[in-house]
């Protein structure tokens, strides 16, 4: 426990004590039993990601998302409470076709955003809207992308830190965002600690992750893990 503590003390101050990373916030280790996927909760390196797999997807609101096809005046509202979402165009009218309409969620963005992103981003970005998709793979890929670069430029400007879930774990619905967030993503070379605490404010950093990140979407999609 003493080690597990003093890793936590040493992230915390890490963070605090580099001027361009946001705070890391840690939570007590859980208990053996919160152990699924054959993730180890209580494992300091596990938390780390899954703090930096919550916070990113937590801060990242469908706005590119629902831009393709060149439809860039397009607005995405979200309600909270709910997670229900709507789309506006350019004229302030609802958009129904089925490359930019809003989707119901299964899992409320604001509340889970783990689970929302294995039930509902994923399904979208393999199979779009319909079945005849007016969208490819490649373009959902990169407005997700793009939504993604702006959760972390905000993360970064507004020093909000990187946070566990109030309930952690990676139970089924939401295995696949930790999988491909963070598993995948280090095994394409991205160090997740290095980037928490100093490159993801940087814009060339930033991008190099981007773009390995869309490598490990594309692969998934060609040959899915499950």
């Amino acid at each position: 426990m003493k080690l597990i503590q003093s890793l936590f003390l040493f992230a915390t101050l890490a963070a605090i004590n580099t001027s361009a990373a946001a705070e890391l916030v840690l939570i007590p280790a859980p208990t053996d039993n919160q152990q699924t996927n054959n993730y180890d909760l209580a494992n300091p390196n596990v938390q780390l990601k899954l703090a930096f797999v919550n916070t990113l997807l937590l801060h990242t609101r469908a706005n590119h998302s629902h831009q393709l096809n060149g439809e860039i005046g397009n607005q995405y509202f979200l309600r909270k409470e709910d997670g229900a979402e709507v789309v506006f165009d350019s004229r302030g009218e609802i958009v129904t076709n089925c490359a930019n309409r809003s989707s119901p969620n299964l899992a409320n963005p604001a509340l889970q955003p783990l689970a929302h992103f294995s039930l509902d981003v994923w399904p979208w970005i393999q199979h779009g809207n319909c079945n005849n998709s007016a969208t490819t793979q490649r373009q959902r890929v990169d407005g997700y992308l793009a939504d993604l670069r702006d959760a972390l430029i905000l993360i970064g400007s507004t020093g909000t830190g990187f946070y566990m879930p109030k309930s952690p774990s990676v139970t089924e619905d939401k295995f696949l965002a930790y999988y491909l967030l963070a598993v995948q993503i280090e095994r394409a070379g991205v160090d997740i600690y290095t980037f928490m605490h100093y490159d993801f404010v940087v814009d060339v950093y930033r991008e190099a992750f981007l773009e390995k990140l869309r490598s490990v979407f594309l692969s998934e999609l060609a040959n899915p893990s499950s």
